[in-house]
Formats: structure tokens, C-alpha cells, sequence
């Protein structure tokens, strides 16, 4: 019976100590998720059929220098936004937020994440490394963050909390990360498709309309599939943005509303100072691009209607109406990109929407203008 204790005993400690040296050499092994990007990348380059980008990010994966370069005490300005802040497109020193930070003696912070809405605005904001350091927060709204939010009830108190790095999460991200074979486009959306009640020959329709040049981007993974599945999947999706008739878009705003109410209270809480800019979609300021493009988002079903170009979407109102409420400063970037001669120097890329270095300085000069007054 002893014996047996003594095994038993020896089997337990055995299983910790496997567990426990298992669980550091995960930590070497498996990549933390970042931020908005993956930590610690040195001038990565990520290949898109309009360019070839040069990428880096700091330890927490911002696309900014070492957090351990700007003082504790709170000096940053933190540039919040998505992928247009992020800079997708662009080198890490073409970006309007590393043009802000050089005029500025290197405290400005892009907090800018591919694919981010309000949701991910509070978390980088409340960050444990970034909050104590910064003392203006500059809030890049691009026009489908509206789209981006949950059409459910949903509040910050809502946000899942970050586990602690155990040894069952390390083993889900060291699988997570092990390479997977991309599943075929057509395919995926075909079965999404039937999940919405779409018919095959809707599904036909669409699929034949996508021009030649897309459909060799898409086989050789270097267009934005979203782009493209956006014309049978979402077709209102822009529709949603600058009209808000539907119900759904009612719902998105409350919730785009309570997430901005509390991103004003820790504001006010940490004595930071909140401005907001409106980055405006391209559909809202750009006649050529659909001519470059052979209007092949517009054959592909997604609805673009021509006063998009001229009037005032109607998330731009609720979002000055907030931000009048509140009394936060706010810049509207629709006007200054209408007043641009696209035609003459396009500030987007020819497929992918996103601003080239054009779009990117005339961002800075007008956000750097609008600060130092």
C-alpha cells in the first residue's frame, strides 16, 4: 500500500513537472498574438496585386517603434483606427501617422489595426503598455467601422477577458499557427451563399461576372477576398454606411455609441485629450475608380449609387452629432479628398481601395493643419 502511495505520489509530481517544462518551451515556440499585427517584425513583406508592402511592428504588434521609446509619463499622441490608419498599402515611414510622428519629435503611436472597429479601439486604448503613456488620443473613423460592429446588443462589459498564458492556449495557438491549407474561394463562398438562402444561379450570375484579371488575383491570393464576395454576400454593405435605414444599421450605431461614450469616459478619466477624424470610403469621393477597376464591384451586385459621390453619409452625421454632444473636436476628410484631382494623381490603388502615398500625405496635411489650430 505504501508502494502504491509513493507511485502514485511520483506519477503526480511527474505529470507537473511535464506540464510545467512543456509549457515554458511553448512560450519559445508559439507566437503571442499581437496587438493588431504580429510582434516583432522586421521590415516583412506582404505581396497584393496593386503593391508590395514593407512592414514592421514593436513587441506588442503596433506598427510603431518600441513602446520603451516613448517616456511612461503620459506625452504620445495615439492614433487609433483601422486598416487606412494601420497604413495597409504603404511603407512603415509612408504612413500619415509616421509622417505625424516625425514632425512631432517621435511621440505619436499607430494604434491603426487591419480590420478593426470600435471594439478593438477600447482594448488597444485601455491597453496596459499604452494607456499610462499617452495624452491624446486622435480617433481615425473609416466608413465601415459601422459595419464592422455586432447588429446585437453589445457593451464593453461584454468583451471576453484575456486568459493567462497556460499551457492549454498555448497549445490552441501553437495550432492555430501550424500552416493550413487555404480553402478554395469559390467554394467557401458558394457555402456561405446557401447559409443565406442564396440560389445556385445567383451564385452563378455573380461568379461569372468577376473579370479575368480578379479571378487570377483570387488564385494566386493576392486581392482582398472580402472585396470581391462583397457584390453576392453584402450587397447593401456600402448602401448601409451612408443611408442607415435598416434596422440593422440602427443597432450597430447604439452599440458604435456606447463603445465611443466609454472611449470618452477613460478620456476624461486619464485628463487625455480626444479629437476625431472621418476617414470617407473612396465610394464617397472618387468617380474614377470604378473606371479602373472595369466596375467589376458594381457588375459583382454591390450597390454604388452616384449621389454617394456628392452627399453626406449618414454615419458622418451621427458621428459629428456625437462628437458636438460631447464636445470632442472633429475633421471631416470627406471634402478634402472630393477636392482632390483623382483623375490626375488617384490617391487610392487601382483594385485595392486603400490609400496609396498620395492619400497618405493629403490625410497628414490636413489632420497636421487641423491639429496645430
Amino acid at each position: 500500500m505504501k508502494q502504491l502511495a509513493q507511485n502514485i505520489l511520483l506519477g503526480l509530481v511527474s505529470c507537473l513537472l511535464i506540464l510545467f517544462l512543456s509549457d515554458k518551451l511553448l512560450r519559445h515556440i508559439v507566437t503571442e498574438d499581437g496587438i493588431a499585427i504580429t510582434p516583432n517584425l522586421d521590415k516583412e513583406l506582404f505581396t497584393n496585386i496593386d503593391y508590395i508592402q514593407e512592414t514592421s511592428s514593436n513587441e506588442i504588434g503596433l506598427r510603431c517603434k518600441s513602446l520603451d521609446q516613448y517616456p511612461t509619463r503620459q506625452t504620445a499622441t495615439l492614433v487609433l483606427g483601422d486598416s487606412y490608419t494601420f497604413g495597409i498599402g504603404v511603407n512603415d515611414k509612408e504612413t500619415f501617422t509616421h509622417l505625424l510622428h516625425k514632425d512631432n519629435n517621435g511621440f505619436y503611436i499607430n494604434g491603426g489595426k487591419p480590420g478593426a472597429g470600435f471594439i478593438d479601439y477600447y482594448q488597444i486604448l485601455t491597453h496596459h503598455e499604452i494607456l499610462p503613456r499617452i495624452k491624446n488620443v486622435v480617433l481615425c473613423v473609416f466608413a465601415n467601422d459601422l459595419n464592422n460592429m455586432p447588429d446585437y446588443e453589445y457593451t464593453p462589459k461584454m468583451i471576453p477577458e484575456k486568459q493567462s498564458p497556460t499551457i492549454l492556449p498555448n497549445i490552441r495557438r501553437l495550432i492555430h499557427q501550424l500552416p493550413k491549407k487555404h480553402e478554395d474561394f469559390y467554394k467557401r463562398v458558394e457555402r456561405e451563399a446557401k447559409e443565406q438562402n442564396i440560389t445556385d444561379s445567383n451564385f452563378l450570375n455573380w461568379k461569372n461576372r468577376i473579370p479575368a484579371y480578379i479571378d487570377v488575383a483570387i488564385k494566386q491570393q493576392t486581392i482582398n477576398e472580402a472585396f470581391v464576395e462583397m457584390g453576392l454576400l453584402y450587397p447593401q454593405y456600402y448602401e448601409n454606411i451612408i443611408e442607415m435605414k435598416s434596422n440593422e444599421s440602427k443597432v450597430k450605431w447604439n452599440n458604435s455609441k456606447t463603445f465611443l461614450d466609454s472611449i470618452d469616459s477613460i478620456c476624461i478619466q486619464h485628463d487625455i485629450t480626444l479629437r476625431m477624424v472621418y476617414l470617407p470610403s473612396p465610394i464617397q469621393y472618387d468617380p474614377y475608380w470604378a473606371e479602373r477597376t472595369e466596375s467589376h464591384p458594381i457588375k459583382s451586385g454591390t450597390i454604388l449609387k452616384p449621389e454617394y459621390l456628392n452627399s453626406k453619409a449618414q454615419f458622418t452625421e451621427q458621428l459629428e452629432e456625437w462628437c458636438g454632444h460631447t464636445q470632442t473636436p472633429f475633421l471631416d476628410l470627406t471634402e478634402v479628398f472630393r477636392n482632390h484631382n483623382h483623375q490626375e494623381t488617384p490617391t487610392i490603388f487601382s483594385i485595392d481601395t486603400h490609400w496609396n502615398k498620395e492619400g497618405h500625405l493629403i490625410a497628414y496635411r490636413s489632420i497636421k493643419e487641423w491639429l496645430n489650430n
